[in-house]
This record gives structure tokens, sequence and C-alpha cells, in this order.
């Protein structure tokens, strides 16, 4: 090999050297490239991670706050309500208490008002009378004197017993077959609501139930009941009030049926008493 030989294999083995120094140059530099890339990366993750996590947080925070702000709303309201509630069924009570009263009172007049009472009529025929005319020369009149009739004592006058119905009855009452559309009628007739007690203090007294029960319904609930009942719905306190009123009046009816109905058993109710007063009076007798 000559010298020009040699001196060309040199510079091709320093070029081959130098392309492979750069090359590990370049494969150094994208390497670090791709860490800085792929830390950047890392970095942005976790910072997405910990905003999601601080917005689940927040979100959760405000959820708490709103059912914290909802309950402490019903709350207030409920209390609100027992509180209306409350009210209006004291005065129902008082203005009940009050009609009972008077009822009462009617009462006790009318049977101290029943029977003959005896009425003193007073005479004025001696005022509208004129003078007295005067005769001349006529000789004074004079009529018979008065004689009232004597009065003996009644004797060996007894009057007969008056035996009543339930006195007279010798045997019990036969037993009667219904029918089967009277069976039907009175199975109609149980089968239908009838509240417990009548008159006004059973009235209220249902009124009061019936509104304790529908207090403790929430707003859909009671939305459903009106829609069944035929009842509009305006707000959850007015639909309440609603609602007692219209199965109050299912019932017992209006408050000028149940007063009708009061009356005239009261009326039967006293004149059955003095029908029994009476037959006791003729037994005595």
């Amino acid at each position: 090999m000559s010298s020009e030989d040699k001196e060309v294999q040199s510079q091709v083995k320093e070029i081959g050297q130098s392309i492979a120094a750069m090359k590990e140059y370049i494969e150094a530099d994208r390497a670090k490239k791709e860490a800085k890339i792929q830390k950047k990366a890392e970095k942005e993750a976790e910072k997405r991670a910990k905003e999601e996590k601080e917005a689940r947080e927040k979100k959760a925070r405000k959820k708490a706050e709103k059912a914290k702000l909802e309950e402490e709303r019903l709350a207030a309201m409920r209390k609100d309500m027992d509180v209306h509630l409350k009210v209006t069924v004291k005065e129902a009570m008082n203005e009940a208490c009050s009609e009972f009263r008077k009822a009462m009172i009617a009462a006790k007049l009318k049977e101290k008002m029943k029977g003959k009472r005896r009425v003193t009529y007073v005479s004025d025929e001696g005022e509208k009378r004129g003078p007295e005319p005067v005769f001349k020369d006529s000789p004074l009149m004079e009529g018979l004197a008065k004689r009232t009739p004597k009065q003996t004592p009644k004797r060996g006058i007894l009057k007969p017993v008056k035996l009543t119905p339930r006195l007279t009855r010798s045997k019990t009452k036969p037993k009667v077959k219904v029918s089967p559309t009277v069976k039907e009628r009175f199975a109609s007739a149980v089968k239908r609501k009838i509240p417990a007690r009548i008159g006004l203090v059973g009235r209220y007294m249902f009124r009061d139930e019936v509104m304790r029960q529908l207090k403790n319904y929430d707003t859909i609930t009671l939305q459903n009941l009106c829609n069944d009942e035929g009842v509009p719905y305006n707000g959850k306190i007015d639909a309440i009030f609603d609602l007692v009123e219209h199965r109050t009046c299912d019932a017992y009816g209006t408050e000028d049926e149940g007063e009708g109905l009061g009356g005239e058993k009261r009326d039967n109710e006293e004149e059955s008493t003095t029908e029994d007063t009476g037959g006791a009076e003729d037994i005595a007798e």
C-alpha cells in the first residue's frame, strides 16, 4: 500500500468515528428531549388529577351545603306548619266548645220553658165603661146574691192505670228473616266510612286527626292526593287545609247540615224524655 492509500484510510476512519460520535450525541439529545416531554406530561396529568379532585370536593361541599339548606328550610316550614295547625285547631276547638255550650244552654232553657204556663189576663173593660145612667123616680134594682156551689171531694173514683207497651208485652219479639236485598243494603252501609263520633265535637276531632295525618306527607304525595280527590293544588299548606275540608265534608257534610241534624236529634231526645216522664206519671197515678 502506498502512503496515499494509508492517508485515505485514516481519513475514512476519522470520518466514521466522527459520525459515530455525532450519532451518539443525537440519540442522547433525543432521549433527553423525550424524558423532558414525558416529565412534562406527567406533571400535566398530576395537575389535571389534582384539579379534578378539587372540583369533585367542591361539588360535594356545594351539594352538602344545598342539602343542609333544604333540610333547614323543611324544618322551618314544618315548624311553621305545626304552629299554624296548633293555632287553627285551638281556635276550632274553642269555637266548638262555645257552640256546644250555647247548644246546651239553649236545650236547658227549652226544657225549662216546655209545658203549660198559667197566664193572667188583665181586663180593661172597667176603664172603657162610661158613666152609669141615672133614672129619675125609679127604685134601685137589687140582684140576687151570688152563691158558689159547694165543692165536695170525689169519693170512690180511681183512674185506671195506663200500662205502657213495655209492660204489656209478654212475649219476646220474633226474629224477622231479612231478604237478600236488605242484606246487601246493610253490607253496603257497613262498607261505607262512617265517622266514629257525631256532632260538632266529633267533626272537629275527625278534622284534627286528618290534619295530623296529612302534615307528614311530602309535596308529591299531596299532589297525587289532590288529583285523586279532585281538589286543586295551591301549595302544600293550602292543599292540606283543602283536603281536610273536603274529607270532613264527605264524612259529616257541611256545617249547616251538621247543625240541622244536631237540632233534630236534640228535639227527638226531648220528645222521648217527655213521653217517658208522661208514662211514668200515669203509672204513678
